[in-house]
């Protein structure tokens, strides 16, 4: 099982830290990496019950970012932070709630806003002339 994990972290750059079993919900607390910095954040998914089996077969999850420094992260954190609060659109720097069935392309747009400098360094340019301007 570790091995799987292990491949599954190294294909995503996600790897999961913590999960908290709740009578109604599971929250895991995700670590993901990139180009641009590491991200922490939260993804809980609401447990489908016997009462709400038939009624919602595609539950919602809650994305929560984790802007404060984790006890083992080694680095600057301001300038970590900075860099990715910069790179995700303006939508991901708080709490939203998505259908289950968009998980993969939630992934995939944090993913590749971590992993595209393209995005930062336009943003620092767009900063340069409006300060020059």
């Amino acid at each position: 099982l570790n091995t799987k994990l292990n491949l599954i972290e190294l294909l995503s750059g996600v790897r999961c830290t913590q999960v908290n079993d709740r009578e109604k919900s599971l929250t895991f607390y995700l670590h993901q990496t990139g180009l641009v910095g590491d991200m922490y954040y939260k993804l809980t998914v609401t447990k489908a019950t016997s009462e709400n089996a038939e009624s919602e077969d595609i539950q919602d999850v809650m994305y929560e970012p984790r802007w404060t420094k984790p006890k083992n992260y080694v680095g600057e954190w301001k300038d970590n932070i900075q860099r990715v609060k910069e790179a995700l659109p303006d939508y991901l720097l708080g709490k939203i709630s998505f259908p289950s069935n968009t998980l993969l392309m939630f992934n995939n747009k944090i993913s590749s806003c971590l992993n595209n400098g393209e995005v930062r360094e336009k943003r620092e340019e767009e900063r340069v002339e409006e300060r020059e301007g």
